[in-house]
């Protein structure tokens, strides 16, 4: 593995605890009942969508960023 794929990893993982502890707060604030769990399918739902609109906007808009990575990428596949 990359250290770039291993850096994503890892902010993949902060992620993944960030949205568990936002989910564990909305229980907590609602109720571990029918009403607690419609909030949190909902804000789970939002920001799946969220993700995917900002996932589609990023393919579609060519930045330095991917350009850079589109060269770098080979280099690091090289190398490992």
């Amino acid at each position: 593995m990359s250290p770039v794929q291993a850096l994503i990893a890892l902010l993949e993982i902060f992620s993944g605890f960030a949205a568990l502890l936002g989910v564990l707060n909305l229980y907590s604030t609602y109720g571990f009942g029918f009403g607690g769990t419609f909030v949190m399918l909902f804000y789970l739902a939002g920001w799946e969508i969220i993700g995917r609109i900002f996932d589609r906007a990023r393919r579609k808009t060519p930045t330095p960023l991917r350009f850079l990575w589109d060269i770098i990428e080979p280099l690091f596949e090289i190398a490992v």
